[in-house]
């Protein structure tokens, strides 16, 4: 991945975050990978964010760019605009992945460690 994007994505999950689980953000909390698209948009990406039924009372958030949504994993303009391997945040050996590190209840700091150890990886 990008050095110049993994460094402001660590220190953005090391920041005063709730954390989520199987979802990018639920509207109050985040997955290590939902910080990332939030990083994006902050960088002047072109996302669009919105709840995904409110109506129904799912508040979830979808981010759409390039016609694509997403709400699990990274659309694909952010993938390519951090320079990871996967949407999933998968290493190149593929023996982790940041999306299940998150979703096993691995701490948003001990991702950013990971991340910042794990450039060349992701």
């Amino acid at each position: 991945m990008k050095p110049e994007i993994a460094k402001p994505w660590a220190d953005k999950l090391r920041g005063d975050l709730k954390q989520t689980e199987s979802c990018l953000s639920d509207g109050e909390s985040f997955c290590c990978l939902g910080v990332l698209c939030e990083l994006a948009i902050e960088m002047g990406v072109p996302i669009t964010k919105y709840k995904r039924n409110e109506y129904a009372g799912d508040e979830t958030i979808t981010y759409l760019t390039g016609g694509q949504k997403s709400y699990l994993y990274l659309p694909e303009t952010v993938k390519e605009w951090a320079g990871l391997k996967s949407s999933e945040g998968r290493t190149s050996d593929g023996r982790d992945c940041l999306a299940e590190m998150n979703d096993r209840g691995c701490s948003f700091k001990t991702i950013a460690n990971f991340i910042e150890s794990n450039v060349d990886k992701l």
